[in-house]
């Protein structure tokens, strides 16, 4: 499951989570998002999450820093259920966010607590790794503001590589 390649062809992402990338860049995410058939978006709606990786890789031929903003962008954007009160219960509960904004996408994802004040979290989906360390850090970010995410190893895997490994801890 490599990044920006949907792998299947029907899988769609809901609005509100791409409305992130104009919440980040402003402007500059107009044309791009245009050139992809998403300048106008419903966050009710559902569109093609192909579009939407395509709209990503172009963002990613820029900043790195462009993909955490938008990462950041779309956790701020996701309401929390009143039982999610930490940071260990946001990150544990990442497992259901992915099906309630993606349809049709295999894609997988686990929390683990790895020690006090620890997590390990596994993702295997077509989103960019600096993206996703994004919506990681923004939703521990909201309970503890001093969280540190990092990469299993300190470096993220190659973009073709099935699966991304983020550590967090608060």
């Amino acid at each position: 499951m490599a990044e920006f390649k949907a792998l299947n062809p029907k899988a769609t992402v809901i609005g509100q989570a791409i409305m992130g990338v104009s919440m980040a860049l402003g402007e500059r995410a107009v044309p791009i998002l245009q050139k992809y058939g998403l300048g106008t978006i419903d966050p009710a709606a559902w569109y093609p999450q192909q579009a939407w990786l395509d709209v990503l890789r172009e963002v990613d031929q820029g900043d790195m820093f462009d993909l955490v903003a938008i990462g950041k962008q779309v956790s701020s954007l996701v309401p929390l259920p009143g039982e999610i009160n930490s940071v260990e219960s946001a990150l544990l509960m990442l497992t259901k966010t992915y099906d309630h904004n993606n349809r049709n996408c295999p894609g997988t994802s686990s929390a683990t607590l790895t020690g006090e004040r620890q997590i390990q979290i596994d993702i295997c989906d077509p989103y960019p790794r600096n993206m996703v360390y994004g919506v990681i850090y923004g939703f521990a970010a909201r309970f503890e503001p001093q969280a540190i995410v990092r990469y299993l190893n300190n470096v993220p895997p190659p973009s073709a590589s099935d699966c991304c490994t983020y550590i967090v801890t608060w």
